[in-house]
């Protein structure tokens, strides 16, 4: 699994909605959530490594409200996820 955290402007822009859209197209588990420093963090588990990189880069690509400045990926070995939803 990955912990994203993507920055710059993601939050107010229907980026998390965006995100929850591309994991469901995607076959992805995990959640979205903004964090209170304007960041957006992604939670992300998905098996085949082709589908995760295409994530990643629409991830990066944003909507059509957003501008991702950055994207910083680690690895994640917190709970394991049975679905992909927006926290709040």
């Amino acid at each position: 699994m990955k912990r994203l955290i993507v920055k710059g402007r993601v939050q107010g822009v229907g980026f998390r909605y965006f995100t929850e859209i591309l994991a469901s197209e995607y076959g992805a588990k995990g959640y979205v959530k903004n964090l209170f420093n304007g960041d957006v963090e992604i939670i992300i588990s998905n098996e085949n490594e082709i589908e995760y990189k295409q994530f990643k880069n629409k991830i990066i690509a944003g909507n059509s409200m957003s501008e991702v400045d950055k994207l910083v990926e680690e690895e994640y070995y917190g709970e394991k996820y049975n679905k992909f939803t927006i926290k709040y």
